[in-house]
């Protein structure tokens, strides 16, 4: 096999651009049932094409890595479909830059948000701690403890957070919180 300047081999042209097209279609097209492409699957899903010879893992892995394609990674992202939505977040991050002059002039950026349905768990048993030899162990029984939702208030100029825990997510819950974090910072003129 030939090496390139890089280090990696070359690969013969056809070759890469058949990895790349499979690579990049989803795992279900191929026929895998998986929902992202491992390079085992990667390899598995080649074996039935009779175009395609034979390659190891290793192989198709450094062919993944040459063309810098991950298909086994994800990331998640936001599509908005609001007309307006580009003026709004240049709003928001407007008041997120300018959030500590505002808090000279006493007025306070601050971010809200909700984290609902935290599950209160408890090991029913103690944890063992490590020892030579032998790793920390877990207990994997639990006992529930019912379900909280948290509302909390970040200060955006100080990193200051002002929350509350209750057993419920209501208007009124929202409105207790805004009282709560009303009382925290009374300085604050707006």
């Amino acid at each position: 096999m030939r090496h390139g300047q890089d280090g990696h081999g070359a690969f013969p042209p056809g070759e890469r651009g058949d990895v790349v097209a499979l690579a990049t279609r989803q795992p279900g097209e191929g026929h895998c049932p998986a929902t992202r492409w491992s390079v085992e699957d990667l390899v598995g899903a080649r074996r039935p094409q009779p175009s395609a010879p034979a390659m190891s893992r290793s192989t198709l892995w450094r062919m993944l890595d040459d063309t810098d394609l991950k298909p086994h990674r994800s990331v998640y992202w936001l599509n908005s479909h609001n007309p307006d939505f580009d003026t709004k977040a240049r709003d928001l991050c407007h008041l997120y830059v300018n959030a500590f002059r505002f808090y000279q002039e006493g007025r306070l950026v601050i971010c809200v948000d909700e984290k609902t349905g935290m599950q209160i768990l408890q090991r029913k048993y103690p944890t063992q701690g490590a020892r030579p030899g032998q790793p920390e162990k877990r207990e994997q029984e639990y006992i529930r403890h019912g379900v909280r939702a948290l509302l909390a208030s970040f200060v955006v100029p100080t990193g200051q957070v002002v929350w509350n825990l209750g057993t419920t997510r209501t208007s009124e819950d929202f409105a207790a919180h805004l009282r709560t974090v009303v009382t925290q910072l009374p300085a604050m003129a707006r």
